[in-house]
């Protein structure tokens, strides 16, 4: 069970790591490639690079009561 602060945690990290690998990172890839294919290898990269920070970072914010 978490806690209050841990839900609100949670949320604060999903919302930034979904903000990061579906927004900032395609937006990045697209601006840097010009086309469509950097709209998805963005994606691929936030979404690796969410991965990598949740198990870095995130994974030792929330505890489990």
């Amino acid at each position: 069970m978490f806690g209050k602060n841990d839900k609100i945690m949670l949320f604060q990290i999903m919302i930034f790591y979904s903000l990061l690998s579906f927004f900032i990172a395609p937006a990045v890839g697209y601006f840097a490639m010009k086309n469509k294919a950097g709209i998805t290898y963005g994606m691929l990269i936030g979404i690796i690079l969410s991965i990598i920070l949740w198990y870095s970072y995130g994974i030792k914010k929330i505890e489990l009561n």
